[in-house]
């Protein structure tokens, strides 16, 4: 029987041992904290998304039930306008990094919700099912355009260590704007007529388009860039500095 292993190589190894198990270790999940480092980002997300979501409250809830009271269409013909907007949403989503990346984040979230307040106006005023239809599905693809690259792009201006609670709080005043104008549009429907509660969220989601336009044409600078990155990633990409949006699409 060979004699155990006593030497100096042998006591390294037993003394690392602990240290390599006990570095291991998941450590406990951190407490949700204030996102102090990035709060110039976050404020200005919430304005922005907050007033967003005062127009889709005036919107989504009540879509089914506008286009049913305005043009008294039941269930069948509204149940397939929905399915063809949806696969047309499918098409727009799957496009939406690529048209970040040509026209940058801001551009391409800017465009979009300006088409999409813009195109509530006529949709109101068609005077058939079908054409408010087409309008609608025009509408609804350029908006979920802008819908994938808001948290990404929050997420890059966002410190590295606080993009958990950067997700976490995001688009808790959206939430609340939203529940403030479901019960605005419910009485506007109701006491006012059925075109009000839209056109108020024309004119909101409008003003959204204004917002991000203003508010993120300011972008912190980004962290020094490694060594052996272009010179381009160091001094960070702002608006009208000669960089390649594809290459920086956030800033573009």
């Amino acid at each position: 029987v060979p004699a155990p292993r006593t030497g100096p190589a042998f006591a390294a190894g037993a003394a690392a041992a602990p240290a390599a198990v006990g570095g291991s270790r998941r450590r406990p999940p951190r407490r949700l904290r204030w996102p102090r480092r990035s709060w110039p980002a976050l404020w200005r997300f919430w304005v922005a998304n907050g007033v967003n979501g005062l127009a889709i409250g005036m919107i989504g809830p009540f879509m089914s039930y506008w286009l049913s009271r305005r043009y008294d269409m039941g269930p069948a013909p509204i149940g397939l306008l929905f399915a063809l907007i949806n696969l047309g949403s499918l098409v727009s989503t799957l496009s939406a990094a690529g048209i970040g990346r040509r026209v940058g984040t801001v551009r391409a979230v800017v465009v979009v919700r300006a088409i999409g307040g813009l195109l509530l106006v006529p949709m109101v005023l068609a005077p058939t099912f079908w054409l408010a239809g087409a309008l609608y599905f025009v509408r609804m693809p350029a908006q979920r355009v802008g819908l994938p690259p808001g948290p990404s792009f929050l997420q890059d201006l966002a410190d590295p260590d606080e993009r958990a609670s950067m997700a976490a709080l995001s688009n808790v005043p959206a939430q609340a704007t939203m529940a403030g104008s479901q019960a605005l549009a419910g009485y506007l429907f109701d006491e006012v007529s059925l075109a009000a509660p839209f056109e108020l969220a024309a004119v909101f989601q409008c003003l959204t388009a204004v917002l991000y336009a203003v508010l993120f044409a300011w972008l912190p600078p980004r962290p020094a860039a490694a060594a052996g990155d272009p010179p381009a990633a160091a001094a960070g990409c702002a608006h009208g500095d000669g960089c390649d949006p594809a290459s920086d699409p956030d800033r573009a």
